[in-house]
């Protein structure tokens, strides 16, 4: 069973790797999501706050992104989300299982790709598209509110499921 896990773990890595340097806002965000949610399904109590924290964030990323503005006004909106989460997560304590360790840091590298988007991650490398955008707007399809809208609700129940995991 932990070979499973494992090997689905490395699985989705590598997809979610390859994700950050094509994807569009929508897609790289929703690599977020579902890099948190393989953690949950391995989380316990240390990594609780955590991923609560990066879900809550989620879903005010997805208000934000679907909500007016420019896209530097939405960047600094979502740079200031991304603050409320612990810059170094202290949720692995010594005797983590490794599967543990490897999810968190996949939220947390897909998180700072998201970020990268808007110039928000300091240790990122990538290009800012919102740096340069200045003015410019966001438009959004209705293909893409949708995705957007199931992606906070997606995150939203992330937040109810954890209520019910003991930290």
């Amino acid at each position: 069973m932990k070979r499973n896990r494992s090997i689905a773990l490395l699985l989705v890595l590598a997809l979610l790797s390859t994700a950050c340097q094509t994807s569009t806002l929508i897609a790289s965000l929703r690599a977020v999501l579902v890099a948190a949610e393989l953690a949950i399904t391995l989380a316990g109590g240390p990594q609780i706050p955590y991923l609560q924290q990066v879900n809550d964030f989620i879903v005010k990323t997805a208000i934000i992104l679907d909500g007016p503005g420019t896209l530097a006004e939405k960047g600094a909106l979502i740079a200031a989300a991304a603050a409320s989460i612990a810059a170094d997560c202290n949720c692995l304590p010594p005797g983590t299982p490794q599967v543990v360790i490897d999810a968190i840091r996949a939220v947390t590298d897909q998180l700072c790709c998201f970020l990268a988007s808007f110039g928000a991650c300091p240790g990122c490398q990538k290009a800012t598209a919102a740096k340069a955008a200045g003015a410019q707007t966001l438009k959004l399809s209705h293909a893409d509110r949708a995705a957007l809208s199931e992606i906070r609700t997606r995150a939203e129940q992330n937040l109810t499921n954890l209520k019910g995991i003991r930290q």
